[in-house]
């Protein structure tokens, strides 16, 4: 470019300059899912989580600015990292239940991308508890053989063994043989090499079961006892 003064002096043409002209959109972000540390479902990519702030991750054009979507709404944006990697933090929670996720790109130049194809992911965040448990026989006994049905409040995603503990008073004594899933959140415990006088239980340990989004319990329950005896043998 020149300048031309109001006497009609015309300037030096100016250094040469350039400009990037850029239409077109960057490429739909892909939302990968959660964060490892924040799935904590059954693995680390099933989408389910106990946090009700998961950290989002995924991919988009490198530079970009992504802005998140939750469930239709925009909630915030990060920056697509030199590899196109992004990672956004939830700063409000989010309720139980399912959520949707996805997000839409900004270059440089301002062109905006399509959103992303949506991702479903299922906040839980509610503790399993022991609902019921009740002995399935005759409390005073003298079998060598004795039963529980434990229902819990929600699926567990298992029960075992080491979180249940025998309590026993006087003599008596037996094992933990069996564990029967029968539905979900449903179980009968069986006790076996029972034998000897005295009250006989089963509890379940605090923080020894969860729910599949990894939720633990938080309280030890203690089962009703049988009451257990030696049978007289008639002389």
């Amino acid at each position: 470019a020149t300048a031309t003064d109001a006497a009609g002096n015309v300037s030096v043409p100016s250094s040469a300059g350039s400009v990037t002209v850029d239409t077109r959109a960057p490429n739909a972000p892909v939302v990968t899912g959660l964060s490892a540390d924040t799935d904590t479902g059954s693995s680390h990519s099933d989408g389910v989580t106990r946090h009700p702030q998961p950290v989002i991750v995924g991919t988009a054009e490198a530079g970009s600015r992504v802005t998140m979507i939750v469930d239709g709404v925009a909630v915030g944006t990060t920056m697509a990292d030199s590899r196109g990697v992004w990672r956004y933090a939830l700063n409000a929670a989010l309720v139980d239940g399912r959520h949707d996720l996805s997000a839409s790109a900004t270059d440089a130049a301002g062109n905006v991308s399509a959103p992303a194809a949506s991702l479903g992911i299922s906040v839980d965040t509610v503790a399993p508890r022991l609902q019921s448990v009740q002995a399935l026989g005759e409390r005073m006994t003298s079998a060598d053989t004795l039963s529980y049905e434990l229902v819990f409040s929600k699926p567990l995603s298992g029960l075992a063994t080491e979180a249940l503990e025998l309590v026993s008073s006087g003599t008596a004594q037996g094992r933990i043989a069996s564990i029967e899933k029968i539905s979900e959140g449903r179980y009968v415990v069986t006790l076996t090499g029972v034998h000897g006088d005295g009250d006989l239980a089963i509890a379940l340990k605090a923080d020894a079961v969860a729910d599949v989004a990894g939720n633990r319990n938080a309280q030890r329950v203690l089962a009703p006892a049988y009451q257990v005896y030696t049978p007289v043998v008639p002389l």
